[in-house]
């Protein structure tokens, strides 16, 4: 998927700008004169340029303001809200005598700096008689704030402890990391967002990259890609009038089954008749690779070598592959995705000598995970595959 963000029309609104201005103006036609504060038409200049600054930043909020309204209230494409995280969960009560565990029941999550966060369930859910625990993964949590801040939390046995004093509720255990908390939207972030939705002219998708932006309008998917043609229920291709969709969230993992099924629910209702769209999982492989790479005279190894580190690492990431190369703008390109299913030899070689302090790669072999390391390009297995770090040795020679 590939856009380009709104562009705001630069207007200088800086006061000594304007002040600068004014002199320079009055200069050009009297070469003597001297802006010496202490006269009376230095004090006006002054004045009016002030007034001009804070009137020049009025105006620049009114190409914002008149596109968001046009936008929300002409387009019918409202501002995205802030959304609260969720997690599955695993209760475990302290017998089998069954019990009900109520709506709004609140568990606490920390986060990395200690702060704790309250999750709730969402529903009531009952344990029945004869049973001492729930299903894993049964019962969902969702942060009583909203928030982008409230996801990653927590982890696959995380134990949540109990806000509400419960006696008969033994533990309560993560199945995952939180995910799906998002900001409100800026006035910046939704022209960024409106920019390309207009570009289609239709709000109901024609074209195969229609259905990759359209799906950026659901909460929770941050990047999706678009295969034309693509039927993943027998991995095949070029069949009219179908169209496959894989969608990440901001980590670059594969959105969960609800929403996905709520991705599903949503382009379904924008489609055209006869047209067939299909919401799929990428798949994610992990790539080890070996490295050594040589030092920069004035350079410590150890300094090195986490730089190359960071720079595969960075490159390895589902959450960035694929990125539209295209697209220069970094806002912009962030939700991109273009279909990249070849991880290239001589590419992992160029990201590894862009690291500050190397000098030149002397060697590098690489693999899919679990597999023989070569020095072979990778094809990734799957449609819209991601690539993600595996197994990394590296070594920084002095």
């Amino acid at each position: 998927m590939s856009t380009s963000g709104y562009i705001s029309y630069p207007i200088d609104s800086n006061t000594q700008d304007i002040l600068d201005a004014a002199y320079a103006l009055i200069k050009s036609k009297a070469p003597d004169w001297v802006e010496n504060d202490g006269n009376l038409d230095t004090w006006i200049l002054q004045a009016i340029a002030g007034q001009a600054s804070d009137l020049k930043g009025i105006s620049q909020d009114v190409p914002d303001t008149i596109f968001q309204y046009f936008g929300s209230q002409l387009m019918g494409i409202p501002p995205l809200d802030a959304t609260s995280a969720t997690v599955g969960s695993t209760w475990t009560m302290v017998n089998n005598a069954g019990y009900t565990i109520l709506a709004g029941t609140q568990v606490s999550i920390t986060d990395a700096v200690g702060q704790q966060h309250a999750f709730q369930t969402t529903a009531d859910f009952s344990v029945p008689a004869g049973q001492t625990a729930t299903a894993v993964g049964a019962i969902t949590l969702s942060s009583v704030e909203a928030g982008a801040e409230l996801s990653g939390l927590g982890g696959n046995g995380y134990v949540a402890p109990l806000i509400d004093t419960i006696a008969y509720i033994a533990s309560v255990v993560l199945t995952g990391y939180t995910a799906g908390g998002q900001d409100a939207e800026l006035s910046s972030e939704y022209l960024d967002r409106l920019a390309p939705k207009l570009q289609r002219l239709s709000n109901r998708p024609v074209l195969a990259s229609d259905y990759s932006l359209a799906a950026l309008d659901v909460p929770g998917v941050y990047r999706s890609v678009a295969l034309d043609g693509y039927n993943p229920s027998n991995q095949t291709y070029n069949n009219e009038r179908m169209v496959g969709i894989s969608a990440i969230d901001e980590l670059g993992q594969p959105i969960s089954a609800p929403l996905k099924a709520q991705l599903q629910t949503f382009l379904d209702a924008q489609r055209e008749t006869n047209f067939v769209v299909n919401v799929f999982d990428s798949t994610v492989t992990q790539i080890a690779v070996t490295f050594n790479v040589k030092v920069v005279v004035g350079y410590t190894a150890n300094t090195v070598l986490s730089n190359a580190l960071t720079k595969l690492r960075d490159y390895l990431n589902p959450a960035t592959w694929g990125r539209d190369p295209s697209i220069t703008d970094a806002i912009a390109a962030a939700q991109t995705w273009v279909s990249t299913p070849i991880v290239y030899y001589n590419k992992v070689i160029q990201v590894l000598s862009t690291a500050d302090g190397v000098d030149r790669v002397i060697s590098m072999t690489m693999a899919i995970q679990g597999q023989g390391l070569g020095t072979a390009d990778i094809t990734l297995p799957g449609a819209a595959p991601l690539a993600d770090d595996g197994t990394i040795n590296g070594t920084a020679t002095p």
